[in-house]
């Protein structure tokens, strides 16, 4: 009988299955960071390459671009390159460190130098601000003044990313309205100086907004970043490199994608990289695994698709739209006009051109896609952003009552994303740390109390997951704490960031003030930052 038994198992279907399984079953689309592998990093090669050599000659460059359009991804390429050259030594200043763009201006060009001392002092060539943080400052000046020496004939590139924290624009340092001037004055000066003294010395700045960098001037005074960095933005991937990485990555996990079908899915995800591969992810979910190789057609993908834009996708555009309304006020509101029709001109519709937001053909300006189109319409509900270009006035803390309902709005869906975002998030931290002992289920049942894993126990691993609300999500996290430190730092402070977040506001006794939404957000941002990439 046993024999009969091992027979059974190994019939021809069962092992078609199991091999298509093994085969197919993971998930080639899904990224959730930054991507520099070879394997993975498709359609901006030779940008890489190119942006390498330019800074290699002393060249000022600039990356615009919309959230998770691929700028990181990148920079973290030609960085990866140039390591391997050992030729360009590169300071990497990460404006998103709430250090850094905490501190006013002047501390601020300390650390640069301090990260440009650690550059060329350092065996890779390469330092970050990150690491600077830990030690004393340098001063700027004198580091400059000591450059030829240190420095020699070999090129130094700064790159600042995440521009958009250091600038008047800021979403949580109000004081970058007055420092932006005199911290581009002080870093316009020193680089003109030296290129007067023959050094090579190259910039790169990346962020969402180039607004800040076109303005004449800045609360009345001339705008020391004017004319500086070429406006340069970041777009959506050629068709031909969009098709060439749905056709690549379908392979490798049993999607057969002919040019009509991947193109049909690369337009209607506005050839975004990010948004196609979430799609793709979508689809490879919807496929049963046992069925392939599979080769797909416009039908198979369009029910999908309709479901993504109203899902999944939607929610992943509302966000990068509503970063763009922070970082770019003046271009979001245009796109917003677009949607109800309106006839726009201005030199807004190039830059949402450049986005990748829009096409204009012969006048005939349109949305790009259904994609951007319904997530315009599922933000409806949050108010168009006041003008920072404005002067800054006082406000009253206190909001009236349809003030207060659109923060909720807004922080409700940010935190819906979030809970979201937490759940793959400790799905792939415990799925790829090995534990002979426990499966990455079992360790999520052992988070729990007992009570709750009899509730979820019979679910498989991804439905377990979506059963657990924020808090139980936390308590995962709290449990498995050496899986996920190295991504939260300090417990204590992820402690009080994730209380302030389960202190929901539409249950809260009282109405909120703006001091209240802030701390929120402040605890969303920190625990999105830490989650996202």
């Amino acid at each position: 009988m046993e024999i009969e038994a091992r027979e059974d198992l190994l019939t021809p279907d069962i092992f078609k299955r199991r091999l298509s399984w093994d085969l197919y079953s993971s998930d080639p689309f899904d990224v959730t960071g930054p991507v520099t592998s070879d394997d993975d990093f498709f359609g901006r090669r030779n940008e890489a390459l190119e942006l390498i050599r330019q800074l290699e000659r002393g060249r000022i460059r600039a990356f615009f671009g919309i959230r998770k359009i691929g700028k990181t991804s990148i920079i973290n390429r030609a960085v990866q390159i140039a390591k391997k050259q050992h030729n360009l030594k590169i300071a990497m200043i990460d404006c998103s460190d709430d250090q850094l763009f905490s501190m006013r201006y002047d501390k601020v060009l300390d650390y640069v130098a301090k990260t440009i001392e650690l550059a060329i002092s350092g065996e890779g060539g390469y330092a970050s601000s990150t690491q600077a943080l830990t030690l004393l400052p340098t001063d700027l000046s004198l580091l400059f003044a000591d450059l030829p020496v240190r420095l020699g004939s070999k090129p130094l590139a700064i790159i600042f990313d995440e521009i958009d924290y250091i600038t008047p624009g800021s979403p949580q340092a109000m004081h970058w309205k007055e420092d932006f001037n005199p911290f581009w004055r002080a870093m316009r000066v020193q680089l003109q100086e030296a290129q007067r003294k023959g050094l090579i010395v190259s910039l790169l700045v990346s962020g969402v907004s180039s607004l800040w960098f076109k303005l004449e001037t800045i609360n009345s005074i001339e705008n020391a970043a004017l004319h500086f960095l070429p406006e340069e933005y970041l777009g959506p991937f050629p068709r031909k490199a969009s098709t060439a990485m749905i056709r690549n990555l379908g392979k490798r996990c049993g999607l057969i994608f002919d040019e009509t079908t991947a193109s049909f899915l690369a337009n209607e995800c506005a050839d975004f990289p990010y948004w196609i591969r979430k799609a793709a992810s979508l689809i490879h979910r919807y496929i049963p695994v046992e069925e392939r190789p599979k080769r797909l057609s416009i039908e198979d993908i369009e029910p999908v698709l309709s479901e993504f834009v109203l899902g999944e996708g939607g929610e992943i555009v509302s966000v990068a739209l509503n970063h763009l309304s922070r970082a770019h006020p003046v271009c979001f509101n245009v796109l917003s006009r677009i949607l109800k029709g309106e006839k726009i001109e201005g030199f807004e519709l190039y830059t949402l051109e450049k986005y990748g937001l829009i096409q204009n053909k012969s006048g005939n300006v349109a949305i790009k896609c259904k994609l951007i189109e319904e997530s315009l319409k599922r933000g409806s509900s949050i108010p168009e952003p006041k003008s920072i270009v404005e002067e800054p006035r006082l406000v009253t803390l206190l909001l009236d009552t349809s003030e207060w309902a659109e923060e909720l709005a807004l922080i409700s869906r940010r935190r819906n994303i979030l809970e979201k975002n937490l759940r793959d998030f400790i799905h792939y931290g415990l799925l790829f740390v090995r534990d002979e002992k426990l499966s990455w289920t079992e360790k999520i049942l052992k988070s729990l109390p007992e009570f709750r894993r009899k509730e979820i126990s019979l679910y498989t691993g991804e439905g377990m997951l979506q059963k657990l609300n924020f808090s139980e999500l936390v308590q995962v996290i709290l449990k498995n704490w050496t899986v996920f430190e190295y991504r939260f730092g300090d417990q204590d402070e992820y402690k009080a960031n994730v209380a302030v977040i389960n202190e929901r506001p539409d249950a809260h006794a009282k109405e909120w003030d703006l001091a209240d939404f802030a701390r929120y957000r402040n605890s969303l941002e920190w625990l999105e930052k830490r989650t996202s990439n």
